[in-house]
């Protein structure tokens, strides 16, 4: 099992845990963060949901780009590449609630409603 386990915790479990509880909390900021901004700026805007959504990926693009060159490159690399990264990825677009309710709408939009 610990040679199954070994790429996973290549710096050691306590310090791989580590990593992964604050690469959570740093995507619940972040991700909070976008969404509170999206819901400030684009929802006051009217515009198709499609776009909607494209603003907030453009919002989303702009702060890893921010991060990647003035942060620490290294950060945005180990997000992309590790297993760690996933809860950064997955916890910073899980909080994006208005990302998802704009495509949904967009996808129910699309679905005849067969209750009429």
């Amino acid at each position: 099992m610990k040679i199954l386990l070994e790429p996973i915790f290549e710096n050691g479990f306590v310090e791989d845990t580590s990593k992964c509880i604050l690469y959570a909390i740093l995507g619940l900021l972040l991700g909070i963060t976008i969404n509170l901004i999206s819901k400030c700026t684009i929802h006051s805007l009217k515009i198709s949901r499609l776009l909607r959504v494209f603003i907030q990926l453009v919002y989303c693009s702009m702060v890893f780009a921010f991060i990647k060159q003035y942060v620490s490159d290294r950060l945005v690399n180990n997000w992309i590449n590790s297993v760690q990264g996933l809860f950064f990825v997955s916890v910073f677009f899980g909080v994006q609630y208005e990302m998802f309710t704009e495509i949904q709408s967009y996808t129910n939009s699309l679905v005849p409603n067969n209750n009429k």
